[in-house]
């Protein structure tokens, strides 16, 4: 079961991801199943760009395992 960030807020979940608790792109993926869940009653956002979140994620992932 994929983990749930939704009680976390954006300064414990950069947090985890600086320590390795979780990745980038597990909290993006996270996110974005979230927005899918939720957007059809909600229509909170004009547009979702899962592959730029997706993309974004895996450079900070890539960053991180060399130590930047």
């Amino acid at each position: 079961m994929a983990q749930s960030f939704d009680s976390l807020t954006a300064a414990q979940i950069a947090a985890g991801v600086a320590a390795g608790d979780f990745t980038a792109t597990e909290v993006a993926q996270a996110s974005l199943a979230a927005i899918e869940a939720r957007e059809g009653g909600v229509q909170a956002f004009l547009q979702v760009a899962p592959e730029l979140a997706l993309e974004a994620a895996a450079r900070v992932d890539a960053d991180r395992a060399a130590g930047k």
